[in-house]
């Protein structure tokens, strides 16, 4: 499993010029995954370019150095999703020395992504549910200040968030 950190995905982002946050990229990515775990390559390609860009007559042109980035993250959250994968899916975001509310922007980026790759799944009442306060955290703009209360709530939304993922991530395979 590779080692996956935020601020060597965001840089390279930046760097290539994708102007979404690697968090909602991931939180995308971990959305779709949920109910298409089995994808080719050719699939995965479509999927990064409709991320990117969403010019589907050029899928073909885009850079094999950001499939190969974007297929490790693919592959590494997918690996941590697995019921073999001892629960070690983590959000990707900024470390917990960051200010909390860039923290926070990067969860509501993930929760966002996460949200628009199931859009168009048919789900049951239970994943409905757990979505809807998904929304919630996506939704939340309040600004927070540092605080260990503060720091508290925000590790109890992302684990909420953490769990949900992964609640998702079996409810639709069971109920495939």
């Amino acid at each position: 499993m590779h080692n996956i950190d935020y601020s060597d995905f965001d840089d390279f982002c930046r760097v290539a010029g994708i102007t979404l946050s690697i968090s909602e990229i991931h939180g995308f990515m971990t959305g779709y995954m949920c109910s298409n775990r089995k994808t080719s390559s050719s699939e995965r390609r479509r999927l990064y370019w409709d991320l990117i860009t969403g010019d589907y007559d050029k899928v073909g042109s885009l850079e094999d150095e950001i499939v190969s980035k974007l297929d490790v993250l693919f592959n590494s959250t997918l690996e941590q999703l697995d019921e073999f994968g001892d629960y070690q899916f983590r959000i990707l975001m900024p470390k917990d020395e960051e200010n909390i509310n860039q923290r926070m922007r990067a969860l509501r980026a993930f929760c966002a992504g996460f949200l628009a790759a199931l859009a168009s799944v048919a789900l049951n009442e239970e994943v409905s549910e757990v979505l809807v306060d998904i929304q919630s955290i996506a939704a939340v703009r309040d600004e927070m200040e540092e605080t260990e209360d503060n720091e508290s709530d925000f590790f109890q939304l992302v684990e909420f968030v953490r769990a949900s993922v992964f609640f998702v991530f079996f409810e639709i395979a069971t109920s495939n």
